[in-house]
């Protein structure tokens, strides 16, 4: 495994490694923090339903944790982001085991005052937000207006 030393090294290894970009970016991401990932480092990955091929390679289907979340956010500024809703976020185990791992990743978001649910059915999940997106995404878009206020149109209502 070749390791990069740019900024992510500073950190040292790490327990959890969180990977919440668009699955094109994923390799670049997982790439960029090879100097952070050790040999019991769990990878969380969100919007997917499964391990990418970089997980597979740099650090194991086995250590990969699934994750959605109902968050938005839009970008203002370089370094400055929006957070514009809050929703749910779901975690769960490839298995769909509730595993101590995987309690123990929920209690400590809980704990930090950040809202997470294990899930048994992470992909049930990862899939519905899909079918979420592919219906108000779109429609938003066309009307003009952000998904959040599809329900203040009146032609989108009915």
């Amino acid at each position: 495994m070749h390791r990069h030393h740019g900024p992510a090294a500073s950190v040292g290894v790490v327990d959890l490694l969180l990977v919440f970009v668009k699955c094109y970016h994923t390799e670049t991401a997982v790439n960029g923090a090879l100097s952070i990932i050790g040999p019991s480092t769990t990878c969380s990955r969100s919007r997917t339903a499964g391990a990418t091929p970089a997980h597979r390679r740099h650090v194991g289907k086995e250590r990969v944790v699934l994750g959605v979340c109902y968050h938005s956010a839009t970008v203002l500024a370089p370094g400055h982001v929006l957070h514009a809703g809050q929703g749910k976020t779901f975690m769960g185990e490839l298995d769909i085991s509730d595993s101590p791992r995987l309690q123990h990743i929920v209690q400590t978001f809980n704990a930090a005052g950040i809202a997470v649910e294990r899930s048994g059915q992470v992909l049930k999940e990862i899939w519905s937000k899909l079918a979420l997106n592919v219906a108000t995404l779109p429609t938003s878009s066309t009307v003009r207006v952000t998904a959040d206020h599809l329900l203040d149109t009146p032609k989108c209502r009915n």
